[in-house]
């Protein structure tokens, strides 16, 4: 964010006004990350499919009724957004914004979108305000949204610091294997966590597979009929299962070929024995890739490559809302100092989403911690933390 001449960066809010607060600097103590990435990927958003979405969610967890509402009324109340997977990258906050809006409740970021998270246990990323109940109607389907897309976000800046590492000078790229129905916020979580998202749907780019040309009766014939329709606008891309099938490909005038399949070791001599033959085809690398595999596919050759991993397969990140005090919640805790400069967990350890309510200016993670009411000694905060985490743990649903 671009810092202001009286050294104070702005707190973002969902109804796009400016608070303040001293700017988090990038020291050995404070280990947070910015995203390399420095446009607004909010604005690729329509404002009619945010409000569209967030209206289908709501009505889906509300369909008649909602007798809770009753017994916690219109009172004003703030609450505080806990982020809970140490490390994990901040994606969503268009569609968590967009579901409050619609209950008019206000939320205030402390992060912009695409940071790097800290290693804490649990880091306040910010504060919701409004009515009870609306905070209540708006709560599940909100952090379903960011915990999914956070999760995304982080697997796959996983894959790409992998890559990188590995010397890779081509792309990563996500899978048309979304969710039915939540197309738009996996493939925008896949831009926050810097990988291309492909293509968005069947009209995005031609995709030519094995059963396209079976039923077609070849290649040749299957780009040749195909570039009848789609015109000068759309590329085609074929997939194939040998070089000699990418060959034909490229003679018939494809302009990415995918090799599905491969081993490394056919990619590497396929890919430079077609990038020879025809210099202007794009080669992407596709089946079987994971993050343990994908640097040995990496080779100045292919341009892209689009692992599966980088798909929604992700596990969410752990998040809650907590009921605070303003008092107590209006900064996040001091960061922990960094164990290492690492990228984040595979998030296929991250554990399901949770729910919690701790009192006004107690703890942020259960009310009345176990061990207190059992007669035991009172814990360390160290201790009473691992304590709380794992027994909330058990409550995951």
């Amino acid at each position: 964010m671009r810092q202001r001449n009286n050294g104070e960066i702005p707190l973002q809010t969902s109804a796009g006004k400016n608070k303040h607060r001293r700017p988090q600097q990038r020291t050995a103590s404070n280990p947070i990350m910015m995203s390399p990435v420095t446009l607004n990927l909010s604005h690729l958003l329509p404002p009619t499919s945010l409000s569209s979405l967030a209206r289908d969610w709501l009505a889906e967890d509300a369909v008649n009724f909602d007798p809770a509402g009753v017994c916690v009324g219109d009172r004003e109340q703030t609450l505080a957004l806990l982020c809970k997977t140490p490390g994990g990258v901040l994606a969503g906050v268009p569609f968590f914004d967009a579901v409050f809006n619609e209950l008019g409740c206000a939320v205030d970021w402390f992060y912009p979108e695409g940071t790097q998270l800290g290693p804490e246990l649990v880091t306040r990323t910010a504060l919701v305000r409004g009515p009870a109940r609306n905070l209540l109607l708006g709560e599940r389907p909100a952090l379903n949204c960011l915990a999914r897309a956070s999760g995304i976000a982080t697997r796959c800046r996983l894959l790409l610091a992998t890559v990188k590492k590995a010397g890779w000078a081509g792309g990563v790229a996500g899978t048309r294997k979304t969710t039915p129905g939540f197309r738009l916020v996996e493939k925008y979580s896949m831009l926050v966590g810097g990988v291309a998202t492909h293509r968005h749907d069947l009209s995005g780019m031609v995709m030519l597979k094995d059963n396209h040309v079976w039923a077609s009766g070849s290649i040749t014939q299957a780009v040749s009929d195909t570039r009848r329709v789609c015109g000068f606008s759309s590329k085609i891309e074929v997939e194939c299962r040998s070089e000699e099938e990418g060959r034909e490909a490229a003679r018939a005038g494809a302009e990415i070929i995918m090799l599905d399949n491969f081993t490394a070791q056919g990619v590497h001599a396929a890919a430079a024995s077609l990038k020879r033959e025809f210099p202007s085809v794009l080669i992407e690398v596709s089946g079987g890739l994971t993050e343990d595999n994908l640097p040995l596919y990496s080779s100045p050759r292919p341009s892209t490559s689009s692992p599966s991993a980088a798909s929604p397969r992700a596990a969410p990140s752990l998040t809650s809302l907590s009921r605070s005090s303003v008092a107590t919640a209006t900064e996040p805790p001091p960061p922990a100092p960094p164990t290492a400069t690492t990228p984040p967990a595979a998030a296929a350890a991250i554990p399901p989403l949770l729910w919690t309510r701790p009192p006004a200016g107690g703890t942020l993670l259960s009310d009345t911690p176990p061990t207190q009411s059992r007669g035991h000694a009172p814990l360390t905060n160290k201790k009473k933390r691992f304590t709380e985490a794992k027994r909330l743990h058990h409550l995951a649903f």
